[in-house]
């Protein structure tokens, strides 16, 4: 049995489709969905999460639908592909990993500034 994750918990789901995406308030996070190597999929409204919605599409990590229609479309394809929703999927769990820490990052490169 295959199921799709809407809200809630992604690690019992075998694809994610980003809630709120598909209207205007911004979608959820789609990095717990990524570090669960789940395809991902969302609608065009990912404007709280510009940067990594971007990343993800680059990587061919996620698929982005702009209705309803095109949404059904894409998770049938995946049903019906399970190599491609693997890839898909595995693909979404690198981006995850390769852009990890950034906290770390980031206090790394101020921490020459700040006095002890």
């Amino acid at each position: 049995m295959l199921l799709l994750q809407v809200l809630g918990n992604f690690s019992i789901s075998d694809i994610a489709f980003i809630g709120g995406s598909l209207s205007n308030n911004g979608g959820q996070n789609m990095l717990e969905a990524a570090s669960l190597s789940k395809p991902i999929i969302f609608g065009p409204s990912v404007f709280n999460f510009e940067e990594i919605s971007k990343k993800l599409l680059d990587d061919e990590s996620a698929i982005q639908v702009s209705s309803a229609e095109e949404l059904m479309q894409a998770i049938s394809e995946l049903l019906l592909d399970n190599e491609k929703r693997k890839l898909i999927g595995q693909s979404a769990k690198t981006t995850f990993d390769n852009n990890r820490g950034a906290a770390t990052k980031v206090f790394e490169a101020i921490a020459p500034c700040i006095e002890n």
